[in-house]
Order: structure tokens, then sequence, then C-alpha cells
């Protein structure tokens, strides 16, 4: 609390949209709806983000973990992907 008592708002570099317009702390292992929103896909106009998602997984650009019947991904792993196409992107421009 600060001197008013007042609560102090914590903010974190680890957190995603909720999908109701506030922020929520991003858990280490994301189902898939968790990375569509950590990775904004339902949020830039994507026709079908799981089908986007999807996408990145099955060309190997993204890693899922089978937990049961549902894949998982860990948040590193997604935040490797964020690195790798930014290099990418990085390097076009640099052409």
């Amino acid at each position: 609390m600060n001197e008013a008592g007042d609560k102090m708002s914590v903010v974190s570099t680890e957190a995603m949209p909720d999908g109701q317009g506030g922020w929520q702390p991003v858990p280490a292992l994301m189902v898939e709806a968790e990375v569509i929103r950590f990775l904004r896909l339902d949020a830039d106009g994507t026709p079908d983000p799981a089908q986007t998602l999807a996408r990145y997984r099955n060309a190997g650009q993204l890693t899922a973990i089978k937990v049961g019947r549902w894949n998982r991904y860990r948040r590193q792993d997604v935040e490797d992907f964020l690195a790798r196409k930014s290099e990418e992107k990085q390097r076009a421009a640099a052409r």
C-alpha cells in the first residue's frame, strides 16, 4: 500500500490480455486459447486464429506438447517463436 493507504497497482512484464479488456499473468504452460490471446491473433483481424496457430504448429515453427488429448504450449517456446519471427523480419528488411 502507498502512504495514503490505497492499493498500489502492480505492472508485470509477464501479463497478457485476458480476453475481456483486462490483463492476466502469463502461465508457464498455456492452452491454445491463451496462446491465441498472447500472440493477439484474435485482435489483429485474423479470420481463424486457431487455424493460424495450427499452421505454425504443423510447420514446426511453434512446438506443442500433448497433455492427454490437448495441446499445451510452454511460454518459453512461444517467446522463442516470437524472437525468431522478429529476427526473420529484421533480416528481410535489411536485404
